[in-house]
């Protein structure tokens, strides 16, 4: 099982990448990054504080204006999580969006979650502040769907910030 983890990931952002240039943009969806603070394992008690950055590519207009993001988060006890996945906003009121989110990804030292790959999926409030920056909170749940007898998952809060390129 181990050896399928990389070529997932790299099929999935290949994926992704292709889709994201085989298909026409919106100009008002640009390229846009985030940084956030994350505690994560809300509901365990082995809270882990991170850093999430995500990689926000334009949204797709013919694939329903799902958005392609690439996610990374860095915990503070040095484990990594790599991961490529979608958004989509469904419901959006002047400032005020709501969406969700589901991305693909495998954590470096998968200790207490049972498996290398993971599955993240989230669901968020974002607020525009100015025309280039966003805050976002976002409730979300990894978990390895399976892949190991041991599948404890852990709930994550995540306070960010999005700057449009």
């Amino acid at each position: 099982m181990k050896n399928i983890v990389k070529p997932l990931i790299l099929k999935l952002i290949i994926i992704i990448l292709y889709i994201s240039s085989t298909h026409t943009f919106a100009n008002e969806n640009p390229i846009m990054i985030s940084v956030g603070i994350a505690n994560w394992a809300l509901f365990d008690d082995a809270d882990r504080q991170a850093v999430h950055t995500q990689y926000f590519l334009p949204s797709l207009n013919k694939w329903y204006d799902i958005t392609p993001v690439v996610l990374i988060a860095w915990a503070d006890e040095g484990q990594r999580y790599f991961s490529a996945g979608v958004n989509k906003h469904f419901y959006d009121y002047n400032k005020l969006k709501v969406g969700a989110g589901f991305h693909l990804g495998f954590i470096d030292k998968p200790e207490g979650l049972g498996h290398k790959v993971e599955y993240y999926s989230n669901l968020f409030v974002d607020y525009e502040l100015k025309s280039d920056v966003t805050v976002r909170g976002e409730i979300g749940h990894i978990s390895n769907g399976g892949f190991s007898a041991v599948n404890p998952g852990s709930e994550s809060f995540v306070l960010s910030f999005i700057f449009t390129l």
